[in-house]
């Protein structure tokens, strides 16, 4: 049976870190993470899982200016995700804030999932 890996990147923006979800954001956001996220070799071979949760801080001007990892199932997932938002973070564009407000916090999720499944017979 072929192994097939599935990284599900999910960005839930809570606006305040209050609990109501917000929109995702824009597509240039979600393009730019999904063309630069890769599963870890090391971490996908050994089977490893989880979701990596971090925080970002969007300062007055709307520029990102802070993120912090807040929890992380290991070192690979977290250098993955760090290297790919430190990319972020040199591309920002405010307008991926959409109708969100500047200085603000906002959670952010990347799930690694690695499965067996055959995905045409799901």
């Amino acid at each position: 049976m072929k192994r097939y890996i599935l990284l599900i990147l999910s960005f839930v923006f809570f606006e305040h870190l209050a609990h109501g979800q917000a929109k995702t954001g824009s597509d240039g956001l979600n393009e730019l993470i999904a063309l630069n996220m890769k599963y870890p070799a090391n971490a996908r071979q050994a089977g490893l899982e989880g979701t990596v949760l971090l925080s970002v801080k969007i300062d007055e001007t709307g520029l990102l200016d802070t993120i912090t990892i807040l929890e992380t199932p290991s070192e690979s997932l977290t250098e993955e995700v760090s290297q790919v938002m430190r990319l972020v973070k040199e591309n920002w564009n405010p307008e991926w804030l959409e109708d969100k407000s500047p200085d603000s916090k906002y959670l952010m999720s990347f799930q690694f999932l690695v499965t067996n499944q055959d995905p045409a017979t799901a």
